[in-house]
C-alpha cells in the first residue's frame, strides 16, 4: 500500500466465515482482517431470536447517514457517516458457547460505498485502547505524568494508534473514577479526611467554598522537629478558579526547606492571611516559630504580628530587591534624557549604591541572617509548580499534583537527617565534635569547623557574639576556650534548630577516655600499632652489655676478622702468591740502580696491603724468604 492508500477495496474485504469461541473474539478477529484493508467493523443492530439466540449485525463504521447541512450548528464540527451497507452477520450457538460469522446474501452487505482509508488510525475501533494501555494511562495519570509523556511512552512501548485526544479522554476518564461522581471540591475535601490531611474549609452564606487549608500529616510530624523558621509566600496560576495559593515553608537542621501547609484562599486580604494562620498555629505542639519571614505584603506582616506576637518578623531580601527593581527601574529607563548606554550605566550604579546600603556594617547581622534564608519560597513554588503542569486544573487535580510533590520531598528529608544521624563527616572528626556527633547536622559542624579553623592565627578582636546570635552556634572565641581547657563541644553550644533529635531524651555522652601520655624518655623503637610489652629496667641495662666479638676467620676471642689482631688476615693473599717465582736480586756493585718504572717488591707489598684494606706492613717471613708480590700481573692487587 503506497502512501495514499488504494482507492478502491479488493475482492477479499469480506473476512471468512469461521467460528469464534466469543463475541469479543470474533469483533477482534473481523477487525484485525479489516484494519489492513482500510476500513473497520462497529457494532449494529442486534436482535434475539425465538429460541433465545442472539444475532448481531457487525457494519462499516461509516454505516449511519451523514447529518443534515441545512442545521445550524454551534461548533464547527465534521462526519465520518457516508451510509455503506457492509455488514457480516454474527449468529450464537443454542448453547451459547460459540459464535458463527456469516456473509448477509444481499450484495449491497458486501460492497462500500466509499474508498478505503490510507491509515488505520482513522477509525476509533483501531485506536481503541486495550486494558494494558488503559491501566499504564491511568497509572501515569496518578503520578503526575504529563499527557504529551504519557504518549510518548506508549508509542515506544505498545503498538497502540492512540491519538494525543485518545490519551487525554483516557485521562478525563480516570480523574472522573477519582472524584467518585462528586463534584471537584467534595471529591477534594472527602479524600484529603480521607487519607489524613489535616485539612479545614472556610465557606460563605451561599455554601461556596473561599479558602481550605490542608497539611500532609508527615509534614506535621516532621515541623515538630524543626518548628523555628517560617516562610510565608503566595504564588498564582496554579487552578483554573485563580486562588493564590498560600505557600507555608519551614527550614530544617540541614538547611533544606520543606512544605508545612498550604491554603488555597480567595484573596490576599488581612482576614485571609488571619484564617490562615490561626490554623497554622495549631500545628505547633511544642515551640513557636522564632522567625517570620514574608514578603512586602502589609496584610501578611500585620496577620504575623497578631498571631506569632514573640517571633521576629523579618522582610525577605529577594522580595526587597525585587521591589526595588519593578519601581526604581523605569524612572531610570523610561525618564531618562541620556542615551541608553548611559541610562543603564546609572541604573547600575544606584543599584549597587543600593546594595553597598544593605550591606553596611550596622546592617551586617541582618544581612547575614538572612543570606541562607532568601529564596528558599521560591525553590518550593519551583517544586510545586513541576508538578502542577498547567495553570487550568481544578483544586483537587492541583492537590493531586501537589500530593506527590509533598511525599518525595519528605522521603528525601527523612532520609538526609537519618543518614546525618549515623554517618560522622570525616572532615569535622575528632575529639573536639565527638559528642555532638548523630545529634547535630552537618552543615552546622562544619560552620563551627570554619570558626575553628580561624584558630590558625591569633585572636585580633574581643568576641561580639554576633556570629553566635546569628547562627546559634559557637564561635572562635569559645572554641580557643574550650581546646584551652580540653574540653569538647555539647550539645547545649547549639541553638535547638540545629539539632537532629528534637523532644527526645538525650542520654549523658560516653567520651572516649583521653590518651595517657608516656612518662620518662623513649625506651624502644617498636611502632604504635605493637602489642608486645615494653622491657623492664633491668632488660634495658642487660641489654646494653655485649659480648666480646669472636674472629670469623680465626676464631678467637677478642678480635673480629678485619682486626690487625688476627694471625689471618693475609692467609688468603699469601695463598695467591705462593706459585711466584722468587725474583733474583743483581749484584749492587756491577749492575746500576735504573730509576724504577714499577714499584720495588717492598713498595708493592705495602701497596698491595694497603689496597687490602690493611695498614701493616708485609710479614717479615714472606719478606725474608724472597716471595714475591706482583704489582700489576696479580688481580688480587689490581
Amino acid at each position: 500500500m503506497n502512501s495514499r492508500g488504494p482507492t478502491t477495496f479488493g475482492d477479499d474485504a469480506l473476512p471468512p466465515e469461521g467460528t469464534y469461541e466469543s463475541r469479543e473474539s470474533l469483533l477482534s478477529a473481523i477487525n484485525s482482517w479489516a484494519k489492513p484493508r482500510g476500513y473497520a467493523f462497529t457494532t449494529g443492530k442486534s436482535t434475539k431470536t425465538p429460541n433465545g439466540r442472539v444475532k448481531i449485525v457487525f457494519a462499516c463504521d461509516r454505516n449511519k447517514l451523514p447529518p443534515s447541512a441545512f442545521i445550524e450548528r454551534k461548533r464547527h464540527t465534521c462526519s465520518r457517516r457516508a451510509g455503506c451497507k457492509f455488514s457480516v452477520l454474527a449468529k450464537q450457538s443454542l448453547d451459547g458457547s460459540t459464535w458463527a460469522l456469516r456473509h448477509r446474501p444481499d450484495k449491497e452487505c458486501a460492497q462500500h460505498n466509499h474508498p478505503p482509508s490510507s491509515d488505520a488510525s482513522v477509525h476509533p475501533a483501531h485506536r481503541q485502547l486495550n486494558e494494558r494501555d488503559a491501566a499504564v494511562i491511568s497509572n501515569l495519570t496518578t503520578a503526575g505524568t504529563a499527557p504529551r509523556d504519557i504518549r510518548t511512552y506508549l508509542h515506544n512501548n505498545s503498538d497502540t494508534l492512540a491519538t494525543q485526544q485518545d490519551v487525554y479522554n483516557r485521562i478525563a476518564a480516570t480523574r472522573r473514577d477519582l472524584r467518585e461522581g462528586q463534584s471537584s471540591i467534595q471529591a477534594l475535601v472527602d479524600q484529603l479526611r480521607e487519607e489524613g490531611f489535616w485539612c479545614k474549609v472556610r465557606l460563605d452564606s451561599d455554601h461556596r467554598l473561599t479558602a481550605i487549608f490542608f497539611a500532609h500529616p508527615d509534614s506535621v510530624a516532621y515541623l515538630q522537629y524543626n518548628p523555628d523558621v517560617l516562610l510565608l509566600d503566595c504564588t498564582y496560576k496554579t487552578n483554573k478558579h485563580a486562588m493564590p495559593l498560600l505557600d507555608m515553608v519551614g527550614v530544617d537542621s540541614c538547611q533544606r526547606s520543606f512544605c508545612i501547609a498550604f491554603a488555597f484562599l480567595s484573596g490576599e486580604s488581612e482576614v485571609d492571611y488571619l484564617w490562615t494562620l490561626h490554623h497554622l498555629k495549631s500545628l505547633y505542639q511544642h515551640e513557636l516559630p522564632s522567625v517570620v519571614l514574608t514578603d512586602r505584603c502589609l496584610t501578611a506582616i500585620n496577620a504575623t504580628a497578631t498571631l506569632f506576637p514573640a517571633s521576629k518578623a523579618l522582610l525577605c531580601l529577594w522580595h526587597v530587591n525585587k521591589a526595588v527593581l519593578q519601581y526604581c527601574l523605569p524612572d531610570f529607563v523610561q525618564k531618562s534624557s541620556q542615551p541608553s548606554g548611559g541610562a543603564e550605566e546609572a541604573w547600575n550604579e544606584f543599584y549597587r549604591f543600593w546594595h553597598s546600603i544593605v550591606d553596611s556594617p550596622t546592617e551586617a547581622v541582618y544581612e547575614e541572617r538572612l543570606a541562607k534564608f532568601e529564596l528558599k519560597a521560591e525553590g518550593i513554588h519551583s517544586l510545586i509548580k513541576s508538578y502542577i503542569k498547567t495553570s487550568t486544573f481544578d483544586l483537587f487535580d492541583s492537590w493531586q499534583a501537589m500530593r506527590h510533590a509533598i511525599t518525595n520531598q519528605l522521603k528525601e528529608l527523612n532520609h538526609m537527617r537519618a543518614s546525618q544521624q549515623i554517618r560522622t563527616p570525616l572532615d569535622v572528626s575528632g575529639e573536639m565534635f565527638e559528642a555532638v556527633h548523630g545529634w547535630v547536622s552537618h552543615q552546622a559542624l562544619r560552620k563551627v569547623q570554619e570558626q575553628r579553623q580561624l584558630l590558625s592565627a591569633p585572636l585580633k578582636s574581643p568576641c561580639s557574639q554576633s556570629f553566635t546570635s546569628s547562627y546559634g552556634l559557637p564561635c572562635s572565641h569559645t572554641l580557643k576556650k574550650l581546646e584551652d581547657a580540653k574540653q569538647c563541644l555539647l550539645l547545649e553550644h547549639f541553638n535547638p534548630h540545629w539539632n537532629l533529635r528534637r523532644g527526645v531524651d538525650r542520654p549523658q555522652p560516653i567520651l572516649e577516655p583521653r590518651r595517657v601520655p608516656k612518662q620518662g624518655p623513649q625506651t624502644t623503637s617498636q611502632p604504635r600499632t605493637s602489642t608486645r610489652r615494653e622491657p623492664c629496667g633491668f632488660e634495658i641495662v642487660q641489654s646494653g652489655k655485649k659480648a666480646p666479638s669472636t674472629c670469623s676467620r680465626c676464631h678467637e676471642v677478642g678480635h673480629m676478622r678485619s682486626s690487625r689482631a688476627c694471625p689471618l688476615r693475609f692467609q688468603e693473599l699469601l695463598t695467591k702468591a705462593a706459585p711466584a717465582k722468587p725474583v733474583p736480586q743483581p749484584d749492587a756493585a756491577s749492575v746500576a740502580v735504573p730509576a724504577f718504572t714499577d714499584p720495588p717488591p717492598s713498595v708493592a707489598v705495602t701497596r698491595g696491603a694497603s689496597l687490602l684494606g690493611a695498614t701493616l706492613d708485609p710479614p717479615a717471613e714472606a719478606v725474608r724468604r724472597g716471595v714475591a708480590f706482583p704489582y700489576s700481573e696479580s688481580s688480587a692487587l689490581v
